[in-house]
């Protein structure tokens, strides 16, 4: 199986619809308590758009870690100028709006460094919760060059798929391991690895020709399975999943099959492709479908521009905004929503945009100045 190394324009639309939805969800899910209380419901599930979030970085990344060579530090420069300005924005703005505690600044100092889940949940939780899911993000983009080392072919990729996958189980089961390590390296890339490389699972499959009945019922039997995991959740809880001896160990891990599954499917574009294809790729027959992409387009890429901001600031915006709306819930759930996404918009335009480029501009810079003076042996 030989994939190309690189994502058509249409693919990456695709994809920047769905990180905005993923961001949408794990928003709705801290919000969910302003409509629901301690309630599990629907909205709470939305939690694991945060394992969405890994298999799409994945994905993204797949074409770069096949291909191989990457230059590691054109690369990392690329990545700090994507994540940290706003990160470092919003942190300054959570530690102004947290309550201050004898061991505030020693974790304003670990979040800078993105060390905060290495010691306790009530650390990593203290300034945002959302939070939790980034330092697994960066161990994974500095290793990425790494992996590129190594994974040149799908035959290549499916032994470290089984690897991580063994790695994930061994970090649960091995004795000698504690309870609080285990807990520790389940939220970092040694029980998370097999997230991320799902993402490339769904890079190979994504360009393979799947037949339209069994693209079908793969896709129902995909999403009756999601909506299986967030029936348990919705009944049992937290405590069911952790009490439960096969799920503790294994519920994201299948909600992350069920999700890499819906993108195989969806984002396929061979003869059979995606559900929308048939409305989308028939445009130059008929003139509303080509204005249904046109909309689609604008929605995918304004959904992609405001994800990263929505996930970093959502949690902020009802400590700014406490009282609003306070004989309707609903009212300022919506509030809520839609101040984080009108906010997420501008930083995105005036922090993470121009930041973006200067990193990339930068990146190329190094890039041309190693061409230009290689080392020799």
């Amino acid at each position: 199986m030989k994939p190309t190394t690189s994502i058509s324009p249409v693919t990456s639309l695709y994809i920047e619809f769905y990180r905005g939805i993923a961001a949408l969800m794990v928003m709705c899910c801290h919000y969910a308590p302003i409509i629901y209380g301690d309630q599990h419901r629907w909205l709470k599930f939305l939690w694991t758009g945060v394992d969405l979030f890994f298999v799409i970085s994945g994905f993204v990344f797949a074409p770069q870690i096949i291909k191989g060579g990457i230059d590691y530090f054109p690369f990392i420069i690329r990545r700090i100028f994507r994540i940290y300005p706003l990160y470092l924005l919003s942190l300054f703005l959570y530690f102004y709006l947290t309550p201050s505690i004898p061991e505030k600044n020693e974790y304003f100092i670990n979040h800078l460094f993105f060390l905060y889940t290495l010691h306790s949940k009530s650390e990593a939780f203290y300034f945002n919760p959302a939070f939790w899911s980034l330092p697994p993000e960066v161990e994974f983009y500095l290793c990425i060059p790494l992996i590129g080392l190594w994974i040149n072919s799908f035959k290549k990729t499916i032994f470290l798929v089984l690897g991580a996958f063994a790695l994930h189980y061994f970090i649960y089961f091995d004795l000698n391991i504690s309870e609080k390590s285990k807990i520790i390296y389940s939220v970092h890339l040694p029980g998370l690895l097999i997230e991320f490389l799902m993402g490339i699972v769904v890079f190979y499959f994504v360009q393979k020709s799947i037949n339209l009945y069994f693209k079908t019922i793969l896709f129902f039997a995909s999403v009756s399975s999601l909506l299986g995991l967030a029936y348990f959740f919705i009944f049992y809880g937290d405590e069911g999943i952790i009490n439960n001896s096969y799920l503790s160990h294994s519920f994201d891990l299948l909600v992350t099959v069920c999700y890499a599954t819906i993108l195989i499917l969806t984002l396929n574009r061979k003869p059979e492709v995606t559900l929308t294809s048939l409305i989308i790729e028939n445009k130059e027959r008929h003139t509303r479908p080509f204005l249904i992409q046109g909309l689609f387009n604008k929605v995918c890429t304004l959904l992609g521009q405001v994800s990263y901001g929505t996930y970093l600031f959502h949690n902020a915006i009802p400590r700014v905004l406490p009282g609003i709306f306070p004989d309707s819930p609903f009212m300022r759930f919506i509030a809520y929503c839609l101040v984080t996404l009108v906010l997420s918009l501008i930083l995105n335009r005036l922090i993470e945009q121009p930041f973006k480029q200067f990193g990339a501009a930068l990146s190329q810079k190094l890039t041309n100045t190693t061409n230009k003076n290689p080392t020799h042996s």
